[in-house]
């Protein structure tokens, strides 16, 4: 794993532990506030719906990534996009229950007619608290992933249609999206040996003279007899 899968998978898990406690304490303030008044908070419907939102999604995003290369919820694109609408969420949630802490139950939580009053606001409080720790880190994450992307682009390596896995493998480069890395071939030119030209048999020219044994057929070479 690269240390932006890493940095990628403790972001997604710290986010659905924040999105858990929120959801739970934006429903329990809820069931008190339907109890006592026969109403409910918007901020705290927005929480429970963001909240199962998020721990629906983000264990999917995570597990299809471990078993499955190349999936469609594991592209960077739709990751970014995802998490973008999230964590603007997160902060729309965060940023209404620290209004309504500070306009609604006036920012202390020291109400001494009644106990469900007062766990709602330190309800109220703690979804602020948790909605803002949502938010932050997924702020950081996408604005790094985009970034990274921007720079890989530019470089001429597609990786908006790759995982984060596959985009920031250690000591690798992808230079396609669609299929590995393909070094160039350089092809050797080989230069071939000219054929030998064919042997010709050995004619000696035309009035040459000739070579003839010795002494020539015909002569005799025994001395002539002794006339007396």
């Amino acid at each position: 794993m690269s240390w932006v899968d890493i940095i990628r998978v403790i972001v997604l898990a710290w986010t659905f532990f924040c999105s858990l406690i929120a959801m739970a304490l934006a429903a329990d303030l809820t069931s008190i506030s339907e109890s006592l008044v026969k109403q409910y908070f918007t901020w705290a419907a927005l929480a429970i719906a963001v909240g199962i939102l998020s721990i629906t999604s983000i264990p999917a995003m995570v597990v299809v990534d471990l078993l499955r290369t190349g999936a469609f919820t594991s592209m960077i694109v739709v990751e970014l996009s995802w998490l973008s609408v999230l964590h603007v969420l997160w902060l729309v949630v965060g940023a209404m229950a620290a209004s309504s802490s500070s306009n609604y139950w006036g920012g202390t939580c020291d109400f001494n007619f009644s106990n469900e009053i007062n766990t709602a606001c330190k309800e109220t409080q703690a979804v602020a608290a948790f909605g803002f720790l949502a938010w932050l880190p997924l702020l950081g994450y996408t604005v790094l992933l985009l970034v990274l992307a921007i720079i890989r682009q530019t470089n001429g390596i597609p990786v908006w249609l790759l995982s984060v896995k596959e985009s920031f493998r250690d000591g690798t480069d992808v230079t396609h999206a669609n299929g590995p890395t393909i070094a160039p071939q350089f092809m050797e030119t080989k230069v071939m040996d000219s054929p030998a030209p064919p042997s010709m048999p050995y004619t000696p020219p035309t009035g040459a003279a000739t070579m003839t044994t010795y002494p020539p057929s015909g002569i005799l070479t025994s001395p002539p007899p002794h006339q007396v």
